[in-house]
């Protein structure tokens, strides 16, 4: 006879499109969807395009009558550096979940922080380590020994080579590609579609092929 498992319960904070993203994975995940925590509820409750009746929709500072040992939550907000404003300000408080696509590839030496999101397609090779609320975006492939700071993003369709240093709130745009052996300071930003080949140095601004400093 099969024991009847609860899942745990899922409060997604954000109502952007990204939250659209991670609402679907956690439908096909091990979590139980209770509803939405929104900053700026007024400007942005519209934003929810599930059924409201069915879900809690509540106002981010109200967050305290949700904590409880069953619930988790998930900063599902896209910009860096919003999402490690909140995270800094609850991560002593609330459960993070991490979100993990069925159809990712992750071996059995990841290691992932909290708040982590792994979107579909996505593989992480040997030996990883994603920091701390970094979203690692759909079809990314991220090769043995990548370390990856905290409040980072990786954009759809990046390739990251083996022993790759990536340090915090780096943002790596879409379809990127950065060979082995390199360090990403922290505070970098890599334009859509570059090709990085050498050292990055903290609060750059990078583009191109190869990716050149631009500011």
């Amino acid at each position: 006879m099969k024991k009847n498992i609860q899942k745990k319960k899922l409060l997604i904070i954000g109502a952007g499109g990204h939250a659209k993203v991670c609402y679907d994975i956690c439908i096909s995940n091990k979590y139980k969807f209770i509803g939405y925590l929104i900053n700026n509820y007024k400007k942005n409750f519209n934003k929810i395009k599930e059924n409201k009746k069915k879900f809690i929709i509540d106002d981010l500072t109200n967050i305290n009558k949700y904590i409880n040992r069953n619930t988790y939550f998930f900063i599902a907000i896209g910009d860096n550096k919003i999402r490690e404003r909140i995270f800094r300000k609850y991560y002593k408080t609330i459960k993070f979940a991490n979100l993990i696509h069925p159809s990712s590839i992750l071996s059995k030496s990841v290691i992932l922080g909290k708040n982590i999101i792994v979107n579909a397609g996505s593989i992480l090779n040997s030996d990883v380590v994603v920091s701390d609320n970094t979203i690692i975006n759909s079809g990314s492939i991220i090769e043995h020994d990548v370390k990856i700071g905290k409040h980072s993003h990786l954009c759809p369709g990046v390739k990251i080579a083996g022993n790759v240093k990536i340090g915090s709130n780096v943002f790596v745009g879409l379809g990127s590609n950065i060979i082995n052996n390199l360090k990403i300071e922290n505070n970098v930003t890599i334009g859509a579609g570059s090709l990085v080949l050498k050292n990055i140095k903290k609060m750059s601004k990078v583009a191109g092929v190869p990716a050149k400093k631009i500011r």
